[in-house]
């Protein structure tokens, strides 16, 4: 058997709602059911997404970290951007991934900081290019759910 997670997940929240919230007593009762539900179905969209949304952010980071390298940056920040992109991304498990999202993520807060506090077109050009990768982030990390 080939296990699905989201299916599994969207099934148990859909019992949930379907089948326990109705017998709920109270209203405390029937919120947490309908929260829990709402969390399954969460959950269940992170399943299916949550290594290709971690993976294209790392690969824009690095993208961004490349482009960076033509501000004249400290020495230190260039380091830290080096740190980042000499991490593997061939182990797919979610921790693994989570943890080199997370450098990446530190750096790209950092440099982002920095680019701010510089003047310039390609100082401008590469905060626009940051921008534009927390948007394309926000969207491919969020959840479709009714509350």
């Amino acid at each position: 058997m080939i296990p699905h997670p989201q299916k599994a997940v969207t099934f148990l929240a859909q019992r949930l709602l379907t089948h326990v919230l109705p017998e709920q007593r109270t209203a405390f009762g029937a919120a947490d059911a309908a929260l829990l539900g709402l969390l399954f179905e969460m959950v269940g969209q992170d399943l299916e997404r949550a290594a290709h949304a971690r993976l294209e952010d790392v690969r824009e980071m690095r993208a961004i970290f490349a482009d960076a390298r033509g501000l004249g940056l400290d020495e230190a920040l260039v380091a830290r951007m080096d740190v980042a992109l000499a991490r593997e991304l061939a182990d797919a498990r979610l921790s693994s991934l989570d943890e080199v999202h997370a450098v990446h993520s530190a750096v790209l807060i950092e440099l982002h900081a920095r680019v701010e506090t510089l003047s310039g077109t390609e100082a401008a050009r590469l905060d626009r290019q940051i921008w534009e990768h927390l948007e394309r982030h926000a969207e491919r990390h969020r959840y479709d759910v009714s509350f």
